[in-house]
């Protein structure tokens, strides 16, 4: 249906690995419908001047929600939409640790237990160099979300924009930058 109809396919973030072969296929399908389809993915951003520091603040985020609301949760995801069931795979059984809901470098499947989106977890040089790995696979539309809002807000459009647009400027041209906070 997106390849027929949609002018941006957007999709919860997953490992750049999975994200790339549902481009590569819907382009593909896309294509063959002579059409052309953008791609964008919605994460949210725990972003710290160390990666220590971000991972510090996921730590103190997971001790403060409730586990059987969690768990209740985690039984229920799945359970509405396809996407919100590839989320869920994502995380796997254990809900346990923090560590347990790494599923990709810097990508925590954790805060996916709250609503459908797993975070990018890191010091701002690691957020960026992930959102850059998205852009690589053919992402240009982002929707960058974060806990607090505000100071997320402010830490991604002060911090990880700026380093993410150094690297675009610095690297051969390609397509411009469409993120925001």
């Amino acid at each position: 249906m997106a390849a027929q109809v949609s002018d941006v396919h957007l999709t919860w973030a997953e490992p750049p690995g999975q994200l790339k072969e549902i481009v590569s296929r819907l382009t593909d399908l896309a294509g063959a419908a002579g059409r052309t389809l953008r791609f964008g993915t919605r994460v949210d951003i725990i972003a710290r001047d160390t990666e220590e520091e971000a991972w510090a603040d996921v730590r103190k985020f997971a001790k403060l929600v409730d586990r059987s609301i969690l768990q209740r949760r985690a039984a229920a995801a799945g359970a509405d939409s396809t996407g919100r069931a590839r989320q869920a795979a994502l995380r796997g059984g254990s809900i346990d640790r923090v560590e347990d809901l790494v599923v990709s470098t810097n990508l925590w499947a954790g805060m996916n237990l709250l609503g459908p989106v797993p975070a990018l977890v890191g010091s701002y040089e690691q957020v960026a160099e992930r959102l850059e790995e998205y852009q690589d696979i053919g992402l240009s539309t982002f929707i960058l979300d974060g806990a607090p809002h505000l100071e997320e807000a402010f830490r991604v459009g002060q911090e990880v924009l700026p380093l993410l647009r150094d690297r675009k400027a610095a690297a051969p041209a390609q397509a411009p930058l469409a993120a925001a906070s």
